[in-house]
């Protein structure tokens, strides 16, 4: 917004230089971009206003500003216009169809009036503020909205019909007009407008129409001053493609009681301007205005500001900003003035407090930091643990719109008894396809694996942290936290051959994780997730309970298949993981012991088992045995093919012995290893191979 010096000194007597007074402004929170003394119209400044701060679009608001701040007078400008007919509204009524839309219109009647060319001091004055002059009543419709902040409208009486404004919606779609700016434009339904008796007249709080604009015949007008329902002018305004100073105002809030100021400025302007004889205004005032109460806390302003400002000086401000107070035991009910529609909470109160007394004021000083024994378990600092360790594992974060296509349900199996499935549907959402909040995270990671593949990456390696949402017992959805990774290597960039296939190398990431996070007593146990490969993929379980954390696996076929990714057998492996879940578990702290004396006795054993037989029970029965010297096992072989019964497989472990006082014998080893043997046989039906 430009803002003349001079039309700014008329309001307040500043009595300093323009870039004392930009710095000031500046500093209360209304930012001066910049200062222009070039001009042929006296100094001007660019003003950028907030759009919470509609009050400050007009001379009249920022000069409120600065004498709040400087604890300088306002001086006002002559208001009461002479009334000619005092006993008529000149024969005009005026509806409203909706009291929503328009909580108050105003108009009057002023006839016998002169439309000629403005005087040089009016034009000044609007070309400092970027507009040019058209006619003495336009130009002092301009005037008053620039001064006071309140946009008008003048339609020539005589080409109004029937002698009546009506404020209603367009009901339908075929409605067109003209606007001033000479362009028919086709009315949207709902679109409010200002009718007269027949036809629209204005597009409200946006622009008036081309046949009742007033021209050089004119000789007796009408004077709109109102208030609409911001949210219409600004869908107005955007569906009509039209941005005027008007919209610009009523779209973020005018003031309801300025209406009758702005109209009584005006109709002055106009009797010293234009002649003219005027008539009782018409004032409908559907709904009237109820102030807000808002309470403060003397002792929250020290808390919140860090700043000791006295009881005095409180009032003081409240005064300056026009903020009605009354003060019990400590507590203020203030009632902001009907220009501060933004005042609503006790925070919008320490913000006015800290730009009033000066921000300046407000002390600085080193952060404090409390320090304990016992590490921060709160939820932020473990999910940033698990992104280090994600990082460190060579993984890219992605981040996602909480949004799911219904189609990703379809193609990923997923059955209508699944808790997956039970997502929770968005009435109004961004993207029609994307309807659903998602209840797990593997569909958006597909669709992010999906863009970077076809923009030529060969390897990618990512996870994503974030909430998955589905239906709950209680009216609010229920949410958890999941971790997810995804892992593609095509090898055409690699010169040697992987170590390991990719659901290994995610399976070391997921125990490294559960490692960092404390998690000891877990388990990898066949799965049955519909969308993973079968005999390549696990459920995460937390060892002897039969919660489930997650699932690993490779993709299945099906699932690779819609990917269309041109390559033949693609491995895609996957992991996602409940964090809540994770983080629910008792953590195991790490134990330090010291370095082993004497040495390990390292025995193998392959035996020959069901093809369907979990490798891992195998594991659990070697450690369960009643031994304190087996340190450590392993599996080392799987084998199914040639020289193997059909149906069975050839499992080959690895089990480490040591005793922490001695060396052991290898007659002591060898029965206690041939022992274990034994039961594994008994216990399973295997057979030694």
């Amino acid at each position: 917004m430009l803002l003349s010096y001079d039309w700014l000194n008329e309001f307040i007597d500043l009595k300093c230089k323009p870039q004392e007074v930009a710095h000031t402004l500046t500093m209360a929170g209304l930012e001066i971009e910049s200062v222009d003394a070039s001009g042929e119209d006296g100094v001007t400044f660019e003003v950028n206003v907030t759009p919470n701060r509609g009050d400050c679009l007009s001379v009249l608001g920022v000069a409120r500003e600065l004498s709040a701040v400087k604890g300088i007078p306002l001086t006002m400008p002559p208001l009461s216009p002479v009334i000619t007919h005092k006993d008529s509204t000149g024969g005009f009524t005026v509806s409203i169809d909706n009291e929503d839309m328009c909580y108050r219109y105003m108009a009057r009647v002023i006839r016998g009036i002169r439309v000629e060319k403005s005087p040089q001091w009016l034009e000044r004055k609007l070309r400092a503020c970027g507009v040019r002059s058209i006619s003495n009543i336009v130009d002092i419709t301009n005037y008053v909205l620039f001064e006071l902040g309140h946009p008008m409208h003048a339609f020539d009486i005589d080409k109004l019909e029937g002698n009546l404004i009506r404020v209603g919606e367009a009901m339908q779609d075929s409605i067109k007009v003209k606007t001033l700016d000479g362009i028919e434009r086709e009315v949207p339904r709902g679109t409010l407008l200002i009718w007269d008796a027949v036809k629209p007249v204005a597009v409200a709080g946006v622009i008036g129409t081309k046949d009742t604009e007033v021209s050089g015949a004119t000789t007796s007008i009408l004077l709109e001053s109102a208030w609409f329902e911001p949210s219409l002018i600004r869908t107005a305004s955007k569906r009509l493609g039209i941005k005027t100073e008007s919209s610009y105002r009523f779209e973020r809030s005018t003031d309801i009681l300025n209406v009758k100021m702005a109209l009584d400025r005006a109709t002055f302007l106009i009797h010293e301007l234009c002649g003219g004889e005027s008539y009782c205004e018409i004032d409908i005032f559907a709904r009237p205005f109820a102030a807000k109460k808002v309470v403060l806390k003397h002792e929250n302003v020290r808390k919140v500001l860090g700043l000791d400002i006295d009881r005095a000086t409180l009032e003081t401000i409240f005064e300056r900003l026009s903020f009605e107070h009354t003060h019990t035991n400590g507590t203020y009910e203030i009632i902001p003035p009907s220009f501060r529609h933004d005042i609503c909470q006790e925070a919008d109160i320490f913000e006015e407090l800290a730009r009033i007394n000066g921000y300046d004021k407000i002390p600085s000083g080193m952060p404090t930091v409390k320090l304990s024994s016992l590490a921060d378990e709160s939820f932020f600092q473990k999910t940033a643990t698990v992104k280090t360790w994600m990082r460190q594992a060579g993984f890219t974060e992605v981040i996602n719109y909480s949004f799911m296509n219904p189609v990703a349900l379809s193609t990923l199996s997923i059955a209508t008894d699944d808790e997956r499935a039970k997502c929770i549907n968005i009435v109004n959402p961004l993207v029609n396809d994307y309807n659903l909040m998602r209840s797990f995270l593997l569909p958006s990671a597909l669709e992010v694996f999906l863009h970077n593949i076809r923009h030529g990456i060969t390897e990618c390696h990512m996870y994503e942290v974030s909430k998955v949402f589905s239906k709950g017992n209680d009216v609010l959805p229920t949410e958890r936290c999941n971790l997810i990774a995804l892992s593609y290597d095509s090898g055409q960039n690699r010169l040697w051959s992987a170590p390991s296939g990719l659901f290994f190398q995610l399976k070391a990431v997921i125990e490294g994780l559960f490692y960092v996070c404390g998690v000891t007593h877990y388990e990898f146990v066949p799965s049955e997730e519909p969308f993973l490969a079968d005999g390549q993929c696990a459920d995460v379980r937390v060892g002897g309970v039969e919660e489930k954390l997650g699932y690993i696996g490779l993709l299945s076929p099906d699932v690779a298949a819609t990917l269309e990714l041109k390559v033949s057998k693609p491995e895609i492996a996957v992991f996602e993981i409940c964090l809540d879940r994770v983080f629910s578990l008792k953590q195991t702290c790490a134990k330090y012991q010291e370095l082993p004396k004497y040495p390990p006795v390292t025995l193998d054993m392959a035996i020959i088992i069901d093809a369907d037989f979990p490798a891992f029970d195998i594991i659990k029965l070697i450690k369960g045995y009643p031994s304190d010297l087996i340190e450590e096992v392993e599996i080392f072989d799987s084998y199914q093919g040639k020289n193997i019964p059909e149906g069975k497989k050839n499992l080959a472990y690895r089990v480490t012995y040591r005793h922490s006082q001695r060396t052991l014998t290898d007659s002591e080893v060898d029965g206690l290893h041939k022992n274990i043997i034994k039961a594994i046989i008994e216990r399973t039906g295997a057979s030694l191979r």
